[in-house]
């Protein structure tokens, strides 16, 4: 998990245009899903919310073996730890960068992209 925050942050980094939205998923629409909703034309938050909780499937519960099978010497804590302090990183910078587009408060260069059909 460490690895992929690393790397989404990375892109993040590297592509602060194309960041759109944010949304924190166990929070339901209210966790900044409905923002996703109305970038995908859904003019009725209320209608997108039923949506939205027909499609999220929460995680379930680690069980004990899962955690023995993951975690070296039961050390999921000092995991976790690590996993939430990353977590936490790139949920400010998604924030900061939604915030700066939404205002315009900051100027986000875009990104370079390579033309979708090469040139004849």
């Amino acid at each position: 998990l460490h690895s992929m925050l690393s790397i989404i942050q990375g892109q993040m980094l590297s592509h602060p245009d194309r960041n759109v939205a944010c949304w924190d998923s166990d929070m339901g629409a209210d966790g900044g899903a409905s923002d996703l909703g109305a970038l995908f034309g859904w003019k009725n938050s209320a209608k997108f919310e039923v949506f939205y909780n027909k499609i999220f499937l929460e995680p379930s519960v680690l069980s004990d073996e899962d955690r023995l099978e993951i975690t070296k010497e039961k050390q999921l804590l000092v995991y976790m730890r690590i996993y939430i302090k990353d977590m936490a990183k790139v949920k400010d910078l998604c924030k900061q960068q939604v915030s700066a587009r939404s205002t315009g408060s900051a100027i986000i260069p875009p990104a370079t992209l390579p033309p979708a059909i090469p040139p004849a």
